[in-house]
């Protein structure tokens, strides 16, 4: 069964909830998940998030500024690390609950935990 683009999109923005992932490392977890057709359309999908402001990109650095927010476009979504961003949050909880195929899934975190975390990646690791 092949997922739409909101369902790809929730997928995206939950594997990117909790800390700075890079493209190759979201493609691995959601490799059991996903097709082979959808998961060649999930740097299209997650450039199509970055563009939408729901998806900020990173590059790291070993030393401070250990990161430094830069535009992503189709060669850096190899290069660059991404996490949810606040508009990004909105959109996760806008979609609703995932589908019963997705249960294996963490859930996103709720509205009250953002409310109690600070909502940036986490840096100096």
């Amino acid at each position: 069964m092949k997922r739409t683009a909101d369902q790809l999109d929730r997928m995206i923005l939950r594997a990117l909830c909790e800390d700075l992932t890079p493209f190759e490392c979201m493609v691995n977890n959601m490799r059991e998940f996903l097709e082979a057709e959808e998961l060649e359309q999930l740097a299209t999908r997650l450039l199509g998030l970055a563009t939408l402001r729901l998806v900020d990109a990173y590059l790291l650095h070993a030393e401070p500024p250990y990161l430094t927010p830069v535009t992503t476009d189709s060669d850096g979504v190899y290069r660059h690390w991404f996490f949810i961003s606040e508009e990004g949050l909105k959109r996760l909880h806008q979609l609703g609950p995932q589908p019963e195929r997705d249960d294996d899934w963490p859930r996103p975190p709720s509205r009250d935990h953002h409310a109690r975390h600070r909502r940036t990646p986490r840096q100096g690791r």
